[in-house]
């Protein structure tokens, strides 16, 4: 994973950031803002993991649970006037239904990779650090169960990779060899995770975690930069809430399909242009730091050229 501008901020922020746009991904099925939802969060994929890794390869997955909600909706659900054509029960499938199962897709598809993009950026560090006062137990439970997904499949190949050399791979032999190679890959995998997790609770005792009047070192501030992220965020939240309020995102799937919004006027136009930025902030913020950095490096190139030292300067 890339580490990007948005990620170095302080954790509040970056929480406070997720929430948002996960609540409003959750909630908000009109087409545009729909469509700006999934386009942002593909884009922070991107910038996160790259194109292939980010976008890509999830999409591969994504796609076939889409095309199941889309499919369920549609043959199941028989609301709505635009009848389409009959099925051999005699039930009709109508254009209502089939919009709205592909609205449900898409709101999967961008809450997911928003959920994606969180799991990059919310580290346990700043998980712990956020609610490691507050709920110091379940801080520990949620950090731990998010460490070990990864752990587990690292500790997972290498298990199989010491079966597969002493010659008890479980991809080979017969079907009863290869179900009990695979259990006691996996009676190993859940020994070591025993293991692991009591050496883990052992530790922490001893560090005195949880304990009340107990102190604990944190790199993460809050600086200007972050205040003024908080306050752009609210801001943006404010503009896109108050559109929601003037019925500028009103969206109807159920008898008819009616779109709000439509003609756009200036109030749309803010309120879509605000969803739009706060979905794309850490994106601009990386842009703004790599010009900064560019343009710091074009300084240091025609000094050098002019043979000046900098510390000479």
């Amino acid at each position: 994973m890339k580490e990007d501008v948005f990620s170095a901020c302080h954790p509040a922020v970056n929480l406070y950031y997720f929430a948002v746009m996960l609540i409003l991904g959750m909630f908000l099925v009109h087409p545009v803002l729909l469509g700006i939802s999934l386009l942002c969060s593909c884009t922070y994929a991107s910038l996160l993991k790259g194109f292939k890794e980010g976008v890509w390869n999830k999409m591969k997955i994504l796609f076939p649970m889409a095309l199941a909600v889309i499919c369920v909706n549609t043959l199941f659900n028989h609301y709505g006037v635009t009848l389409l054509f009959y099925l051999p029960d005699g039930n009709g499938v109508t254009l209502e239904a089939a919009v709205y199962g592909l609205v449900m897709a898409l709101v999967m598809t961008a809450v997911m990779q928003w959920f994606s993009c969180y799991n990059c950026v919310m580290t346990t560090d700043k998980f712990v650090y956020l609610f490691g006062r507050i709920l110091p137990g379940l801080s520990l439970i949620l950090s731990m169960c998010f460490r070990y997904v990864p752990c587990f499949s690292r500790q997972g190949k290498r298990i199989m990779q010491a079966q597969k050399g002493i010659g008890k791979d479980p991809s080979q032999g017969n079907v009863y060899q290869k179900l009990r190679r695979s259990l006691d890959c996996l009676s190993i995998l859940t020994t070591w995770a025993l293991e692991n997790g009591v050496d883990t609770a052992d530790s922490m005792a001893a560090r005195g975690y949880g304990l009340p009047g107990r102190t604990a070192y944190s790199l993460f501030a809050m600086n200007t930069r972050d205040r003024i992220l908080a306050f752009s965020i609210t801001g943006f939240l404010a503009v896109i809430l108050f559109g929601l309020w003037k019925g500028k995102a009103a969206v109807l799937y159920n008898p008819k399909i009616i779109v709000g919004g439509f003609p756009m006027d200036v109030l749309s136009v803010c309120c879509y242009g605000a969803y739009l930025i706060l979905g794309m902030l850490p994106v601009i913020l990386e842009g703004l730091e790599r010009r900064k950095w560019d343009r710091l490096r074009k300084a240091v190139s025609k000094t050098e050229q002019k043979g000046v030292r900098l510390w000479e300067l």
